[in-house]
């Protein structure tokens, strides 16, 4: 399930609200945001509005509202990807994954010339005599549970 949220503006004085089942009345400012959770996309929930105060109680008619599709961010980058550590050969980089919101997993590919090297896929890399004068960058795939997205360094240029 999602989450739906329904903001109310119930004037300038401040109010109370119970629950069904009855609970304790609750003072609330007079803006209020009910949050449910665990509901699905487009459910009709229907709810009235009861205001108390010096002992009357005032019911608003019926009311509806329809949840609207459940929103999924996808992983979007706010610091791209950085390599770390000796850029020569021998040497072991570090790719650093950069800042991302929405991400939940990584996934790493270094590419020599923009090609991918063949079983390089883990945050560090060792660079080799092949990669001389070369330039090498760190590729991450960020993921959640429903989206995926990729950001690259900047070229590192190893030395010859």
């Amino acid at each position: 399930g999602g989450l739906a949220t329904l903001h109310l503006d119930i004037g300038s004085s401040p109010a109370t609200y119970a629950t069904k089942p009855e609970t304790q009345p609750v003072s609330v400012p007079s803006k209020v945001t009910f949050t449910l959770t665990k509901v699905r996309a487009a459910t009709l929930f229907h709810y009235r509005i009861v205001l108390t105060g010096s002992g009357i109680s005032v019911y608003s008619p019926d009311q509806t509202f329809t949840t609207g599709p459940l929103v999924r961010p996808a992983p979007a980058v706010v610091a791209v990807p950085v390599i770390r550590g000796p850029a020569r050969a021998a040497a072991t980089p570090a790719c650093r994954p950069g800042r991302w919101k929405h991400a939940s997993s990584f996934a790493y590919a270094w590419l020599r010339d923009g090609r991918r090297i063949a079983a390089a896929t883990l945050p560090h890399s060792i660079v080799t005599l092949a990669d001389r004068g070369h330039f090498l960058r760190c590729r991450v795939e960020a993921g959640n549970r429903y989206h995926r997205a990729a950001a690259a360094s900047r070229p590192v240029r190893i030395p010859r």
